[in-house]
């Protein structure tokens, strides 16, 4: 019940910018003192600023790395909202390519297609999905147990080697064109590996927009398109339509 509660008033600060404490409470139907805990908390991840009588939305706000176990709990409706759009775009017989994170390794949990081979340097993709009926394939390297990613030199000299029709790279942030990674050797592993791939998709939910991190890796210019959540608003959506297709 919490993390829907903490999601929810990510998604309200994230559209409205600014949101008071009253409003909050009314509509998670929670005291006022429980929202007050809530944006303690959610300032100390650094995902908002605290004000007198609500929270704002942080402008240009650098993001500081979460655990996977944190970042799994975030943004679960608007994540499975854009991991089912990605899997609408896999054919039959397609290789794919799975980064890691925990909006693109949800779309192993919604394709439907057959006789697909997917790749990933994700080891909580590899685990959880490893029952599913096609060839899965997971990238040596060393594992960053932040992330559950799998990289480093063993990691970018298997991914120069093979080709994908398909690649799903997540992102810590985009800002502009810059697609960011909190790890350069993570944002170097998806660098290799969309350089590869016949179709090139970042898969982000609509709240890492607009927000900076510490690596940039690739240009959105050279993405075939940015898939990403129904609550991603108007405004940002034309905005980066300049550089991709935003779907």
């Amino acid at each position: 019940m919490k993390e829907k509660r903490i999601d929810r008033i990510l998604q309200m600060v994230k559209l409205n910018s600014a949101v008071g404490t009253g409003e909050l409470a009314k509509t998670l139907d929670v005291a006022e003192s429980t929202v007050r805990r809530d944006l303690n908390q959610l300032e100390k991840m650094g995902l908002l600023k605290k004000v007198h009588g609500g929270a704002v939305k942080l402008e240009n706000q650098v993001i500081f790395e979460m655990s996977y176990s944190e970042r799994e709990e975030l943004n679960l409706k608007l994540k499975e909202q854009a991991a089912k759009k990605a899997a609408s775009y896999i054919n039959d017989n397609d290789t794919i390519f799975i980064g890691p994170g925990t909006t693109t390794e949800m779309v192993m949990k919604y394709i439907k297609t057959k006789n697909n081979t997917i790749i990933t340097n994700s080891l909580s993709a590899f685990s959880k999905y490893s029952s599913l009926p096609y060839k899965l394939i997971i990238a040596p390297g060393y594992l960053r147990t932040e992330t559950s990613a799998v990289i480093g030199t063993f990691t970018n000299n298997f991914l120069k080697k093979i080709n994908v029709d398909i690649a799903f790279s997540g992102a810590n942030c985009i800002n502009d064109s810059q697609l960011m990674s909190s790890n350069e050797e993570e944002g170097t592993a998806q660098e290799i590996i969309l350089n590869n791939a016949k179709k090139r998709y970042l898969l982000v939910d609509s709240t890492k927009f607009e927000t900076k991190s510490f690596f940039t890796f690739y240009s959105a210019e050279n993405l075939d398109a940015i898939i990403t959540d129904n609550e991603i608003s108007s405004k940002i959506k034309n905005k980066y339509k300049k550089f991709c297709k935003v779907l």
